[in-house]
Formats: structure tokens, sequence, C-alpha cells
């Protein structure tokens, strides 16, 4: 055979070498192709003078043989928020750069909003709030070691509470960047410790996998793991690789079924007792489990206490609640040390210490929750009803019975009315007397609207004296949080709750840690409230300061206009910034 007509089959492309491109030498090479190789059926009217690669290729001509159809290809990137998209994400909240990343390019081509902050810390203080609202895991974005960095107290708050949320990060291209760069730091090492689970995605095709399982463990939680905040690590390098994976089929969450033999063992066992008291925790409100609750208070007659983070479950002017515990004091105030029984309801040992109301563990308790206890020397429960929560209170309501036992009135049992503080009338003054305040803004805020309050002084009085008669009407932190949580958080709560008034309450310190995120809120009109309790000292004129953002500030300085004010500033159309001098 002779050299200069020798052919080369590559995957299917046949390409000539040093052969002339006339008609005559075409046709004696379909010749040769015929008798001595596989023919890929190249129609003889097809050849012409030109260059034999320009017809003797798939991109020309379609081959004869029956072929699949080519998935649609695309970046990491877009196929993770595509997976995202398909967990029904309405929103991403991330730091605001100058240069968008591969993830912030493909959120802003899809049906996701997002929504940009001056700090990493702020989107993550959005996330945590958006999911307390929503149920549903709040994700946030860092595409930086800077922002990422920066984004972690927030994130470790969100764990530590067991709130759903899922932290995104972009770390740039590693394999440019010096071993000594920042960027070049191992997140997996750094994030897991305050997160429940961590991961780094190096093939695209593991993408759809890993986010469904994030939602998973953040919303859920596993056997061994309680819900939480979880990573996932996209590096550049991963994120810019082609893919035709899809996402998952959206999955609706599996219910399990109550034990019915545990059923009946607590149903005979709850008969039994005299003094039992239920606890509830924020569980019950994510699992949308509150009717239920109060429900099995009022069939069965146990007085009901919650926590910080569970205020509202049941309405504070309900004969059977005897308030929120937010101290080792509350639990001895409230009946604990008289309980036969602690009846826990989707609480978190981050909610309530068990220290504090069970100090030599020595309490029988039962634990009612979507999740199995987490056992510690102060908390051991006798018996675990574990799985969906609504249905393992109707299941076990329908088997409890205490006719005959412990009535609320009974002598030795637990004197509500006289143990639970009530809020007391204050006369308004300047400085603002704590009680006056509270009793300003319960007069001021529909049962319907929000109060977000800060960590701090005015904290304590807000959770013993202001009632709350639904639940996430007063949405409060743990003390674990650090101050300036709340005005990211009343921009999450517009968002979740655009039809409501949203006012956020903080200390002067936390308003100077957090003003800066206030500025999202005129753009992405968000309009709310926030009144910074003022205890004097060494701090700007925040009038000024709002006036400067292009917001509307008031200062107190006269008893008569604390009312007024506040029921003004709620119906404004831009955010409100009220400056009270405070007396503690």
């Amino acid at each position: 055979m002779d050299k200069s007509k020798c052919i080369q089959m590559i995957g299917g492309d046949i390409m000539y070498k040093k052969a002339k491109y006339t008609r005559a030498s075409a046709l004696q090479t379909k010749k040769l192709v015929s008798n001595n190789t596989r023919y890929f059926g190249v129609a003889h009217n097809n050849i012409t003078g030109t260059k034999p690669s320009d017809f003797f290729t798939r991109s020309s001509h379609q081959p004869w043989w029956p072929t699949s159809k080519k998935k649609e290809s695309q970046s990491a990137a877009e196929l993770l928020v595509k997976c995202l998209e398909a967990k029904n994400v309405h929103f991403v909240f991330g730091q605001l750069r100058d240069s968008k990343s591969l993830l912030e390019q493909a959120l802003h081509q899809s049906s996701i909003q997002f929504i940009p902050t001056r700090h990493s810390g702020e989107a993550a203080s959005m996330a945590h709030v958006h999911s307390r609202f929503t149920g549903q895991a709040g994700v946030c974005l860092a595409t930086s070691m800077q922002s990422i960095l920066n984004s972690l107290p927030a994130v470790a708050v969100a764990n530590l509470n067991n709130i759903p949320l899922i932290l995104i990060t972009e770390q740039s291209i590693s394999n440019y960047l010096a071993i000594n760069t920042q960027e070049n730091l191992n997140l997996n090492n750094i994030i897991a410790p305050v997160t429940q689970w961590s991961h780094q995605i190096d093939h695209p095709v593991d993408i759809p996998e890993v986010v469904h399982k994030a939602f998973a463990q953040a919303e859920i939680g596993t056997d061994i793991k309680l819900p939480g905040a979880v990573h996932i690590n996209l590096p550049t390098t991963t994120a810019i690789r082609s893919t035709s994976a899809t996402p998952l089929k959206l999955v609706t969450e599996k219910k399990v079924n109550p034990n019915t033999k545990l059923l009946s063992q607590a149903a005979q066992w709850i008969s039994r007792v005299d003094h039992p008291i239920i606890l509830v925790g924020s569980g019950a409100i994510q699992s949308e489990g509150r009717s239920q609750v109060i429900k099995l208070a009022t069939q069965l007659e146990i007085p009901v206490a919650n926590t910080v983070m569970a205020k509202g479950i049941i309405p504070e002017n309900h004969p059977l609640s005897v308030g929120t515990v937010a101290s080792s004091k509350d639990y001895s105030r409230y009946g604990f040390d008289w309980a036969d029984l602690v009846i826990t309801i989707g609480c978190h040992p981050t909610e309530c210490t068990p220290k504090d109301w069970n100090p030599d563990g020595d309490i029988p308790t039962l634990h009612i929750g979507q999740s199995s206890a987490e056992i510690t020397p102060y908390y051991h429960p006798t018996l675990e009803l574990v799985g969906n929560l609504p249905e393992t209170l109707a299941a076990f309501l329908n088997r409890a019975n205490r006719q005959d036992k412990y009535k609320v009135a009974s002598p030795k049992g637990y004197a509500i009315s006289s143990t639970t503080p009530r809020q007391q009338s204050h006369e308004i003054q300047i400085p603002c007397k704590p009680q006056a305040l509270i009793k300003v803004l319960r007069t001021a805020l529909k049962s319907e609207d929000i109060l977000l309050s800060d960590n701090g002084t005015h904290r304590e009085w807000i959770i013993r004296d202001y009632p709350c008669e639904l639940p996430n009407k007063c949405l409060l932190f743990n003390e674990s949080a650090s101050t300036g949580l709340v005005i990211s958080g009343a921009i999450a709560t517009k968002l979740t709750n655009p039809q409501h008034n949203v006012l956020a309450v903080t200390g002067a310190d936390g308003f100077m840690k957090s003003y800066s995120a206030l500025e999202p809120a005129q753009w992405l009109k968000t309009p709310f409230v926030t009144l910074i309790c003022n205890q004097g000292g060494y701090y700007p004129n925040f009038v000024e300061i709002a006036k400067s953002m292009g917001f509307r500030g008031y200062r107190i300085t006269s008893s008569d206009d604390l009312l007024p004010i506040v029921k003004d500033s709620l119906t404004q159309q831009v955010p409100i910034i009220i400056d009270c001098p405070m007396d503690y």
C-alpha cells in the first residue's frame, strides 16, 4: 500500500495524510476504505475536490447508525445552582464583591435571588433567621478566604442552635498560588469543627448527591448528628469544569412512624405521675407541631414552659403557660423542683442547659423529638419517642389519659399566677425604664408583627415581660450568639414576611458593630425599625448616622414622644433608627 494513500482512523474520524486532494484520489481512497477498513457511510456525491477532513468528520456528516441524544453541557457552578433551585431555594445571601465569582454569575442567571451584604457574617446571620421562619435550610455564599473566615462565627451560632444552614464556599484556584498564601488553607479542617458536616467537591458529577446530602443533614440530621450547619466547598478548578449531570428529583421527607410499644409505655407512665411539666423547644416550631403541643397540654392539663427560642409556642395568656425559662432561677420558679416527670418536646440541650433544671440528674425525663437525645449526666431520658413530631404527639395523645390526676389549682403544684413574672405598670420617663419600653412596644406592635432582640441587658426584660401569642413573633438568640446579629436578621425577616411590621431592638454597642448591615435595606426595599437602647457613653450621633445613609432617625427626648414615634415609624417605607435613652 502506497504510504501517500494511507489513512488513520481516530475515534471514527478519517483523516488523510499526504493524499492528493483530487476527485480521482478521493474515489480511489473510498475504494481502499471499502476493502480494507470499516466504511463510515460517506456518500459518493458528497466527495468533492475539497479537503477530505472537511467531509470525513462527524461534525459535518451524521453517521448512519443510531446515536443517543447528547445531554446539554454546563459548568459545575451552574449545576450546583440548578440543584439549589431543585431544593426550592429562593434566596442566597453573600458578601458583595467587585468581581463576580462563577457561582455568583450562575446565581444571577437563575431564579434564585442573590442578596449581597457588606460582610459575610451578616450573610450567614440572614440565612440563620431565614431558616427559622421557613423551616428550610438557609443558604449563604462565601467566595474568598477572607469572607469565609468572617462568616464562621455566625455559622457556629447557627450550628450550636441546631438551625439548618448551608455555607457554600468557592475557593480560588490553588494550583497557581504560592503555598503560604491565605487562599491555600485547608477549609475542611477549619470549618468542620463548627459544622455538622463539611465536604469538598472534586468531581462535578458528585454535585447532585452532595447537595442532597447537605440539605438532609442540615434539616433532618442523622442518627448520630443533629440538624445544623453544613459546608460545601466548590473549588474554582472544579467550578469551571463542564458536566452533563442533572439535579436529583425533589424527594419528599419520609415521615417516621412512631414506635407503638414505646408510645404505650409513655402513656402508661404519664397516667401514674402526679406533677409532670412540659418543656418545649424550637424543634416544635420548626416541625410545625404547635397545635399538637397545645392540644396535649390542654387535654392532659400539664403546665408548659418554653425555651427562649420557642417563645410564643403557647400563648403566654394561656392558663397552662408558665412562661419562658432563661436562667437557672426560672426553673425553680416555674415548678421544676416539684416535677416528678419532665417532658421535653423538640428541645435541644443548647436551648436550655439540663444541669439548670436537673442538677442531680435524678428527675425522670421523657424525650419527644425528631432526633435522638444527646445523653449527658444531667439528661438521660428514661424513654425516647423519636419520629415525626406532630404525628408522634397525636399518637401519644390518643393513648394518654390523666383523669383524676393533678390539676393546675393543686396547692402542692405550680403556683402559676404568683410565680410567673408579669408586666408591671410604669410611667414613661426619660431615660426610659425597660418595663415602660416593653409596654410601649407591645402597644405599638400588633400580634402578628415581629420583634427581634439582640443580646444584651434589654433581652432579659423582653424574655420575661414581652407577651407573645404566636411563634416566631418574638425572635430571640441564645446567649452563645454575639451582639450585632439583629439588624441583618431584621432584613431577612422582612424579606420572608413582607406583609408584617418588623422592629429590631439592640444596644448601642451592637448597633455600632453592625450598622453597615442597614445598607442593603434601602435598595432591597425592606423597611423596618431599629430601636437602640442607649445607656449613654462615648457614642456618635445615631440620628446623623441615619441621615447619612438615607434613612430617618429620631432621638427620644420627651416621655410623650416615645409611643407616637414608634407607631409612626412602623408605617414608614424607609428604614428608621430610634435612639432611646435607657436606665436599667
